[in-house]
């Protein structure tokens, strides 16, 4: 058994051995194709090489088999791109600093995307993704494409009281009541942000905290317009807000008197909370309003 393919890098003799010994072929073996093919896949999985062909030739003492390697260069740097992410360039210096100066293998290679992309959920990106290097150059420079899931719009829909979506007469979604700004001022997820689980949750909470909603839904999907970027869905479902009030008494400053209120917590749709109330008794009228802006 010949290696060859390595003798011009710089760790060319441990890159030799370790596809010998990846191979279960041996001086003195039979061998078929299917064999050929295991060997083959597991010079590849030890992470060490790009390519590998193997040929058999004849020889003075019988078949030869020259297994041609192409090693990987030796990893200097891993950056990603695009050049501007959230996650700092020295904390993936910091997950890949043990294997700088050495051979890359791709499966260490793996090890650290997994931990990049595990940062990434733990502070909430969770669809954060990295994908496989599509070339490795040969000054070692390991290039990353990172998608951390920028959000393209925020989709409100309002849903009526069977939980369908509202739309008008020729089919198309209708506004519900509550204001777009009511909602907006609310939400620290919004479009060209990327998307963060835990920042949404929180927006859902304040959401369910102005009393104006009794369920919001969240949809997540890709733009169609924007194949790179992902738009968020609200489903609203509105609580009725208005309340009226009414009655009748005696009372020996007002004699017989008659009582009628109104309250409306989401007052032309902008979360204003009004009170109106007017007292007819015998003697005198009186009438009251307030405002609450939030």
């Amino acid at each position: 058994i010949i290696i060859e393919g390595w003798e011009n890098h710089p760790e060319g003799r441990k890159l030799e051995l370790v596809a010998y010994d990846s191979m279960s072929i041996k001086p003195g073996s039979i061998i078929d194709n299917q064999i050929l093919k295991n060997d083959i896949n597991a010079i590849y999985a030890s992470g060490f090489f790009s390519g590998v062909k193997i040929k058999s030739e004849d020889g003075p003492l019988g078949v030869r088999l020259i297994v041609s390697v192409v090693p990987n260069p030796i990893l200097n740097k891993v950056e990603l791109n695009p050049k501007k992410t959230i996650i700092s360039n020295k904390y993936v210096n910091d997950i890949f600093s043990n294997n700088y100066g050495k051979t890359l293998n791709l499966n260490d290679l793996q090890k650290g995307i997994k931990s990049i992309e595990k940062w990434y959920e733990e502070k909430g990106y969770s669809l954060a993704r990295i994908n496989d290097p599509e070339r490795i150059s040969g000054n070692g420079i390991v290039s990353l494409t990172v998608d951390e899931g920028v959000i393209s719009r925020i989709r409100k829909r309002f849903l009526g009281a069977d939980g369908e979506v509202l739309v008008d007469a020729e089919g198309n979604e209708r506004r519900g009541k509550t204001k777009d700004f009511v909602i907006d001022r609310e939400l620290k997820t919004v479009g060209g942000s990327i998307f963060n689980r835990k920042i949404l949750q929180e927006d859902i909470k304040r959401l369910y905290k102005t009393s104006l909603f009794d369920d919001v839904k969240v949809s997540i999907g890709r733009d169609i317009k924007n194949p790179s970027q992902v738009e968020i869905i609200l489903d609203l479902s509105e609580i009725r807000t208005g309340s009226l009030t009414g009655g009748i008494g005696f009372s020996n400053s007002s004699g017989i008197f008659a009582t009628a209120g109104v309250q409306e917590s989401n007052a032309l749709g902008r979360a204003w909370s009004t009170n109106t109330s007017v007292n007819f008794g015998e003697y005198s009228t009186t009438f009251s309003f307030s405002l609450t802006d939030p």
